[in-house]
């Protein structure tokens, strides 16, 4: 495939696809949160290793009376007591917390996923408006930015890197390639209006694509 796209970025095109790479990373994320709570693998190993936590709190405890009824008392041995009463404490009252935990963790997800948005178009936001050229020569995609009429390379890549483990995102206003499946930051983000042959560049290189 070659060809060469050239449209203007402003300020509402930026927002839009914040929002749509926000929604893109924060998907990820919660792909991750799903994969991990379904695999039974790690459910196990998190409960049995709560459970060994638990009795060697139990067993610590006892010893740390033990210590206390054998000698006079101190406040390095009493801190022990309240150590192993804590840790116990905790392990005990894990599962009653834990969906507490879990909403905390999708909030910090979710503030995660908007700075990394954010962060990401930080460079063009400054530039705006100005001029977007996308050069397509096979695989390879050079993109570049012009204002004032002075015209920069931004990146160049080619895309046949991500062809057996790629995966990308489509939406609207915004094409991201991540170089795997699974991972939580993208390799290459194609901005506004290049969907249309975006998908098609990315069905001739052979990269995976879904629409979101």
């Amino acid at each position: 495939m070659e060809t060469k796209i050239r449209f203007t970025v402003d300020a509402d095109c930026c927002a839009r696809a914040i929002e749509e790479l926000y929604a893109m990373l924060l998907r990820q994320e919660v792909a991750f949160r799903d994969r991990w709570r379904a695999n039974a693998r790690i459910q196990f190993a998190q409960n049995f290793l709560r459970v060994v936590g638990m009795v060697l709190s139990l067993v610590g405890l006892g010893l740390a009376v033990w210590m206390l009824t054998q000698s006079r008392l101190s406040a390095y041995k009493i801190s022990l007591v309240a150590i192993f009463i804590a840790f116990f404490a905790i392990l005990n009252f894990l599962p009653r917390w834990l969906p507490r935990l879990q909403s905390w963790t999708a909030r910090r997800s979710e503030n995660r996923c908007r700075r990394r948005a954010q962060k990401s178009f930080k460079g063009a936001l400054k530039l705006v408006p100005y001029e977007a050229e996308y050069d397509v020569k096979g695989d390879l995609v050079v993109y570049s930015r012009g204002k004032d009429g002075e015209w920069n390379v931004a990146w160049h890549r080619k895309l046949s890197k991500f062809r057996e483990r790629g995966m990308a995102l489509q939406s609207p206003n915004l094409t991201v390639i991540f170089r795997k499946p699974n991972s939580f930051l993208p390799e290459i983000l194609i901005l506004c209006g290049a969907q249309d042959w975006a998908g098609e560049l990315l069905r001739e290189v052979g990269i995976s694509t879904t629409s979101k």
